[in-house]
Parts: structure tokens; sequence; C-alpha cells
């Protein structure tokens, strides 16, 4: 069941910016006071005060929860705190990122699930000589990467990382484990 959030502003582009962040995973709903019963309430707190019950208060000038302008990711985490934003089904090989499924083809679901398993960069080397046959080229390994960014990192977010000198590895916040 998706979450129900409830917007307070007065800000229309704002609330846009909150509505396509967050509609894939949660309901979220423009309102005036809190006259509903959401699971979680955001105030724009400087076109309206935040309410007494619990909320998440958003700001351009004061001191609140979220800072104005924020970031797709900062927003999330606030909103949908998890132990792991990005997490595996081996059932159905593919991907759940903040909750949202992402499809993946055996090879793409092979490799993130080697990255996420990792205690740290994986070379070029080791990814070729566990998912590929000894004969393909050192390049199919640069092509798998950009699929999979291509489907993990379209809100600009960083979680597949590259060292020449080291390899790949997911960023610390989306491995098994990670914090």
């Amino acid at each position: 069941m998706k979450k129900s959030i409830g917007v307070i502003t007065s800000d229309s582009f704002l609330y846009q910016k909150i509505f396509l962040s967050l509609c894939d995973s949660c309901d979220v709903m423009r309102v005036q006071k809190n006259s509903g019963n959401f699971d979680l309430l955001l105030v724009d707190i400087d076109s309206a005060s935040a309410p007494d019950e619990k909320c998440i208060t958003l700001s351009r000038h004061t001191s609140c929860d979220l800072s104005i302008p924020f970031t797709y990711s900062g927003l999330r985490d606030a909103v949908l705190p998890t132990s792991s934003a990005l997490s595996l089904s081996d059932d159905e090989k593919c991907a759940f990122l903040y909750g949202k499924k992402i499809k993946l083809t055996e090879l793409e679901y092979n490799l993130l699930s080697s990255l996420y398993l990792a205690d740290g960069y994986i070379t070029r080397a080791e990814l070729l000589s566990n998912l590929w046959n000894e004969s393909a080229n050192d390049g199919i390994v640069n092509v798998y990467i950009h699929y999979l960014r291509e489907k993990l990192e379209i809100n600009g977010e960083k979680i597949i990382l590259c060292s020449r000198k080291y390899g790949y590895k997911l960023d610390e916040k989306y491995r098994k484990g990670g914090s």
C-alpha cells in the first residue's frame, strides 16, 4: 500500500516538484490545511504555518527539516527513509530503488548483484571472469555499466562509482548493509 502524503504550500512549482519526485511510490495530494488522514504531511513554512502534529517542514529562509531547493534524494530520504535505498529480488531478477521496481536483463542483474554484494571496488577483470567468458572484450563491462546507469541513475544520483585504478563499486548508501 502506498504511503499518503499531504502537501501544504501556496507555491505551485514546489508542489509540482514534490509530486513528480514522489508520485511513483506515494499518493501525493495538495491540501490547504491538514484536513485529511495522511501518513505524512509536508509543510512549506514560507507560505503556511506548520500544524502542531508531526510533519516535515520545508523552507528557503529558516531552519527546517528540508531546505528548499532540495535534491531528489534528499526529499526521498526525508519522506521514505529506508535501511537501504536499493534492494534486489533474486526471484524476479530485478532491483527496487526507493521501492520502485527496475526491470533488468539477466546480465544486468548479475552485474548489479556483484556490485551490491561486494565489500569495495571490483576490477574490470574480476567482472569479466565472473560474468562473461574469457573471450569477451573488456569493453562489454563499460556497456553494461552504462545500461545500469541509464536505469538506476535517472534522477542524477550517482549510484555506480568508477575508479580507473580500482574498478567499480556501488555508493555505500546503496550497497547491502550500507547506511
